[in-house]
């Protein structure tokens, strides 16, 4: 991929991680823990071969602020 292509996807990812973090705080309590422990799970359920090492911490640093949200 192109920087330019790299730029617009990280751009989508941090918009859509918005518009998760807002609706996963308007979900209930115990719908949210659900959410998070399948969100934990699938992240946790990648291919090692697909998520190669800094991938594996860019995710980790998305997906942080969701977690929290959910928390």
């Amino acid at each position: 991929m192109k920087a330019k292509q790299l730029e617009e996807l990280d751009a989508r990812i941090r918009v859509l991680s918005i518009a998760l973090q807002e609706v996963c705080r308007a979900l209930p309590r115990s719908q949210a823990a659900e959410v998070a422990e399948s969100v934990r799970c699938g992240v946790a359920a990648l291919a090692i071969e697909a998520c190669p090492g800094r991938v594996d911490e860019a995710t980790a640093r998305e997906l942080a602020p969701l977690l929290t949200a959910l928390a």
